[in-house]
């Protein structure tokens, strides 16, 4: 199951009608029933909450490493996940306000379009 998939299952929520005909229609589970349907919106919310955490956790190391903790920062992240799924960027930063308190409330997370290539020129412009 792709995440573009799990992002329209968990925004469909309770409409487990319409999170049954996606089961049926996409997942090719021909026998699915809304209460398969509300199990699915749970795995789904289980499943990004915790990718959600690890990205979160990943951050943090980072901060810590730089020792940057409780200074303002922006953090660019690029990718569809973050963009495009529900929730996800609100569950990052919920993470990082259980992990650091109020230390977490001077992290912005936000969006940075074509991450991985500013990344690969930054790279290029300070090798020797």
């Amino acid at each position: 199951m792709t995440g573009e998939v799990m992002g329209r299952i968990e925004s469909l929520g309770t409409d487990t009608q319409g999170v049954a005909e996606i089961m049926r229609s996409e997942l090719e589970l021909p026998d699915a029933t809304p209460a398969d349907a509300a199990i699915l919106v749970k795995i789904c919310k289980i499943v990004s909450t915790r990718a959600a955490r690890v990205g979160a956790s990943a951050i943090l190391a980072i901060l810590e490493h730089m020792e940057a903790i409780g200074k303002p920062t922006t953090v660019g992240i690029d990718g569809s996940v973050f963009i495009l799924y529900p929730k996800f960027k609100s569950r990052m930063q919920d993470c990082l306000k259980e992990m650091l308190g109020d230390a977490a409330d001077v992290i912005s997370l936000e969006v940075s379009r074509d991450g991985s290539g500013i990344g690969a020129a930054l790279i290029a412009a300070t090798a020797d």
